[in-house]
Formats: C-alpha cells, sequence, structure tokens
C-alpha cells in the first residue's frame, strides 16, 4: 500500500483534470486497506485527506467536466466521491486529529 499512499499523494498535490478518478480510485483503495497501514502511512493519509478536502471546490470543477462520473455509485462513506456535499456542506467530514 506504500506505492499507493504516495500516489494519491502526489496526485492531491498536483492533479490534472484527466488524473481525478485516477486519485480517487485510489483513495477508495486505500480505504480498504486502511487496517494495514501503520502509523506513520495512516498519519500521511489524514495530511493527503486534509489537502484534498482543502482543494475540493477546484477537484469538483475538473469532476464536472467528466461526463460519466456519477458519485451516486460510491458509498457515502467514501466522501471523497462526494465533493459536491462537502462543498455545500450537506456532508460533514471529521478527520482525526494527526
Amino acid at each position: 500500500m506504500y506505492f499507493e499512499l504516495k500516489q494519491y499523494g502526489f496526485f492531491v498535490h498536483y492533479c490534472t483534470p484527466q488524473e481525478t478518478l485516477i486519485m480517487l480510485h485510489l483513495r477508495s483503495k486505500l480505504a480498504a486497506a486502511v487496517h494495514i497501514l501503520n502509523e506513520q502511512e495512516r498519519f500521511e493519509l489524514i495530511s493527503y485527506d486534509r489537502l484534498l478536502l482543502h482543494k475540493a471546490n477546484g477537484f469538483y470543477k475538473q469532476l464536472q467536466h467528466i461526463p460519466s462520473f456519477s458519485p451516486s455509485v460510491y458509498p457515502i462513506e467514501e466522501w471523497w466521491w462526494h465533493l459536491d456535499q462537502v462543498i455545500d456542506g450537506s456532508l460533514h467530514i471529521h478527520l482525526p486529529i494527526a
């Protein structure tokens, strides 16, 4: 999972519009494997998630240009797919204090 974590971090920092979906899929993969991340990796994941939340508006704008994108097919627990709700305040995200 180390490689996927580093990829996710890279995409959160430097994502192009075409890579936004790749980033979100990586985050889902990390969510499924969070139990095998060590403490440092979980801290790093939280840091990347904070940055994703900070940049949510820009990422959401990128997703709007992808005709096949439909966040409703992803569970609400995977909040990164529901940035529209994060932005409008209907979905509140509480990340652990790192």
